[in-house]
């Protein structure tokens, strides 16, 4: 199953996809995040206060050319979904230099929901910073398309991005509680100087 992210974004430039270096950095990203959560390193709020417990089987995010197309298709629609009515979909403007930036922008946005959603026994499927730190989903991929050009003479584009496996099932949990790498997946393993399955 996947699991479909729409963003709406402001750059100064136009791109037909994302770049090599742009595909590594969006993965990046999103591995950094799931590495705090696998090692209980990051903290739900501004006053560092709380920390998610940590993850034991948490799987390495790869990027995936098929999901990328796919998600490349849904963003030439330029169809802008309402995140409270639309499962698996969530949309927000940001404006940054390029594209690259903006990706990043948008995961940062999500990842900040995660103050709100977070709950191991009971969520929305809906919730975008649960899908960031789904345990199964190992694979993302993200496309891009303009829409329009405003009053200001900024053109907007709209950004999706897929994840296989889809996170937010009910009644499963968003991973498993414990010592990262202790229940890795069957098949794969903690690699050297990581805390993620892979």
């Amino acid at each position: 199953m996947k699991f479909l992210i729409i963003f709406c974004l402001a750059a100064v430039s136009v791109h037909a996809q994302f770049s090599a270096s742009a595909q590594k950095e969006i993965v990046t990203y999103i591995n950094d995040l799931r590495s705090l959560v696998a090692s209980r390193r990051f903290h739900l709020d501004s006053r560092d206060v709380e920390t998610l417990p940590p993850a034991s089987d948490m799987l390495k995010m790869t990027w995936n050319s098929t999901l990328a197309v796919a998600a490349q298709k849904l963003a030439k629609t330029c169809f802008i979904a309402v995140e409270s009515s639309s499962p698996g979909i969530a949309d927000k403007r940001i404006v940054a230099a390029n594209v690259v930036t903006v990706a990043k922008n948008a995961l940062g946005h999500w990842k900040h929901s995660l103050n709100k959603e977070w709950n191991l026994k009971s969520y929305n499927s809906n919730y975008i910073g649960i899908q960031l730190i789904w345990a199964k989903s190992s694979s993302v991929g993200c496309g891009f398309s303009p829409c329009e050009i405003d009053s200001q003479g900024r053109r907007w584009y709209k950004v999706v991005c897929s994840f296989e496996k889809k996170g937010g099932i009910t009644r499963e949990p968003v991973y498993k509680k414990g010592k990262a790498c202790e229940a890795c997946p069957a098949g794969t393993k903690c690699a050297s100087g990581s805390v993620l399955c892979s």
